[in-house]
């Protein structure tokens, strides 16, 4: 039971899901929405939390499985365990997205699959594997009231889990970042 205590998973969109174009690296959105994971990888590693699950999915859990990785320098005692809904999946990302997946299975702590290849649950079994297993969860949403992201949304709530809910339009709102902002202009400051 300790080890739920120290879990959190962090779900989110695909690239074609997000509210601005997300291959753009040069995007200010894009630039702050990585920051952000960042700043909430950051967050709940010093919060404690040793274990991040994220799906074995292009989008958002590439990036938080990125950023957890780049924090194990800082924070060695955090895990990154990866939940594939199946081997193949990524078969259907783009080349880079493959790359990348690549290098982040190589580095993850541990890795399993849901299912040996893809039936119509394998998806929705994987959401409900990571939320299961965390004691908080981490969802960045576009509001859509479809797809992996709304129905994990509904499953943690379901479920009576600690849910922080990412919305990702508001990063196209200046307002939203008080918290965030503020760290920024901290980190500035101890440079």
């Amino acid at each position: 039971m300790d080890n739920y205590r120290k879990t959190v998973c962090f779900v989110g969109h695909r690239p074609e899901n997000f509210p601005w174009k997300y291959y753009n690296k040069n995007n200010p959105f894009q630039k702050k929405y990585f920051e952000y994971v960042d700043f909430l990888v950051k967050k709940y590693a010093e919060r404690g939390f040793i274990y991040f699950l994220v799906a074995g999915e292009n989008g958002t859990p590439l990036d938080v499985a990125e950023s957890v990785l780049k924090y194990r320098e800082l924070y060695p005692q955090i895990r990154l365990e990866i939940v594939a809904p199946y081997p193949t999946r990524p078969n259907k990302f783009n080349e880079e997205e493959r790359i990348r997946y690549d290098k982040i299975i190589k580095a993850a702590n541990a890795t399993f699959c849901i299912a040996e290849e893809y039936t119509a649950t394998c998806m929705a079994e994987t959401f409900e594997t990571m939320i299961d297993r965390s004691c908080e969860v981490v969802i960045f949403s576009s509001g859509s009231n479809r797809g992996c992201t709304n129905y994990s949304i509904d499953y943690a709530a379901h479920k009576w889990k600690h849910l922080d809910i990412i919305s990702l339009p508001n990063f196209l709102l200046k307002e939203t970042y008080r918290e965030f902002a503020g760290e920024l202009r901290q980190r500035k400051k101890e440079k």
